[in-house]
This record gives structure tokens, sequence and C-alpha cells, in this order.
């Protein structure tokens, strides 16, 4: 489908998105270099609903599945949109470059493989260590995406349909904390 400039403007790339960036934590983690940092990443699996992601260009973040506390679940809306207590992290966030859907809803094993305590132990067993610690030989990116290849994890979020929400859920009237009434639009 071709969009025209109006159009595409007009378009909000939020509708239907069941907004994985609302459901979980994406905590920044340094490169593993040594057997400790492998036995931290091992120790977070440990703890339920965590993961480790593992970008294609060398990123690595701990992901943790839990659902902001002003994530609105029947809607799959922020109570903060429009008002000044929504961060700053969020309201800057380009929703038409987003990593998250890539990722958690498309499934785009070509910019990211993710880790829970089962994959990570079949993971792991690839790892060459010196005898002072340090990690000498890992799977590079595309060798990881082997090893996992047939071990899909979940959870992959779906996008909404009209079934699913009876409107577009970023047009409600919400109540502003000291504003009034204003337009939810994401």
């Amino acid at each position: 489908m071709e969009l025209t400039f109006e159009e595409f403007s007009q378009k909000n790339p939020c509708i239907g998105c069941p907004a994985p960036c609302c459901q979980m934590q994406l905590i920044p983690h340094r490169v593993p270099a040594t057997f400790m940092d492998i036995d931290f990443l091992r120790y977070m699996l440990l703890f339920p609903h965590t993961e480790v992601v593992v970008t294609s260009n060398g990123e690595w973040s701990i992901l943790k599945w839990e659902q902001c506390s002003e994530f609105e679940v029947d809607t799959h809306t922020c109570k903060l949109h429009n008002t000044s207590d929504k961060p700053r992290t969020c309201a800057m966030y380009n929703p038409y470059n987003c990593w998250y859907k890539r990722a958690f809803v498309f499934n785009d094993t070509n910019q990211v493989y993710r880790l829970d305590i089962k994959h990570f132990n079949l993971w792991v067993t690839e790892l060459q260590f010196s005898e002072d610690g340090k990690i000498i030989s890992a799977p590079n990116f595309e060798r990881s995406l082997e090893i996992l290849r047939d071990m899909p994890i979940e959870p992959y979020l779906e996008i909404l349909t009209t079934d699913t929400l009876e409107s577009d859920p970023r047009e409600t009237v919400v109540e502003c904390q000291g504003a009034g009434k204003s337009k939810n639009m994401g």
C-alpha cells in the first residue's frame, strides 16, 4: 500500500501495536568479557521473566518482562500520554523506526537474538575461556542465530486487530492531572 505524504503524516504508527515498549524494561549491559560477566548474566536469568537480548550491532541488554505501572492493559496505551508526567524517554521515542516492534512483534531475527535460561545454557556451551577467566572464543551473531534457530522463544506479541479494540484507543478522553480533560493520542 502506497501512501501520500499527507496520508503518512496522519497515520499513527502505534495503532494496533501491542506496545512491547511498555511491557518490558530493557537495561543496557556491557558486552561480557570474562567468566564472571557470563556468570552474572546466568544469575540474572534465574529470576522470572528475565532475558538477555543481543543486537546485530553487538549491544547487550537485560530484558525484564514487566508492564509499566502506567500502561493501560485494555487499550494498550499510556495513562500519562499528553501529560507532563510522561517520561522524556517515552515522549521522545520515534515510533516510525520502532526497534521494539521489529524485535518483539515481527520477530526480526536479523536484528536480535534473545536468551532465557534454557537458551543461555545452550549458547554458553560455545564459549572458551583463558586460564584467568577471560573469554577467548564466543559465537558471533550469525553463529548464535544458528545455535538458537530451532528454539523459538516466547513471548512474541501480536498486532492488535479491530476485533481486539473497538476504536482507536489513543483517541479516548482521559483526565489529566490539573488540566481537565484532554485527548489521549498514544
